[in-house]
């Protein structure tokens, strides 16, 4: 069930920033959103914007007229989340300020074996066909070779 992102998008003096896009990618796939997709909103002049959010993970970016992107931070909507603003959002805890650098460390490796895995079933599966391939390449010399013995026999 999406959640409600609203308020006023103001720059360091209080101003509402105006001629800007706030752009959510997603950072993974959720039950949702698929990774990478993006949303994007557009506040009003007095820098209103409301979204509804679905849940998942999203890295924010702040894009004004006449200025190189801007990378606000990441966001977690979960589906017990409370509507907030967009600050709200992006100065909430998530899991990674929690978790200990270690356990981090450890499942981007549980990540990287699981990838390598992934790719060695791949080349064996490859590897496999080159050897069938090899074979009836092996059977079809063998015939040749008999089929010009026998007739030069």
């Amino acid at each position: 069930m999406p959640v409600l992102i609203s308020g006023v998008l103001k720059d360091g003096t209080g101003t509402p920033v105006q001629n800007c896009t706030i752009q959510l990618k997603a950072c993974r796939t959720s039950t949702t959103v698929v990774v990478n997709t993006v949303a994007s909103e557009n506040p009003d002049d007095a820098g209103r914007y409301s979204m509804d959010v679905e849940q998942g993970q999203y890295t924010v970016t702040l894009l004004v007229d006449g200025y190189p992107p801007s990378h606000a931070g990441v966001i977690t909507v979960y589906d017990d989340s409370k509507p907030g603003t967009l600050n709200d959002f992006l100065g909430a805890m998530t899991e990674d300020d929690v978790r200990p650098e270690a356990l981090r460390r450890f499942e981007a490796m549980v990540e990287e074996v699981a990838r390598q895995a992934s790719e060695a079933s791949r080349n064996a599966t490859a590897a496999g066909q080159a050897s069938e391939q090899a074979q009836t390449s092996a059977g079809q010399a063998s015939e040749s070779a008999t089929a010009a013995v026998n007739a030069a026999g």
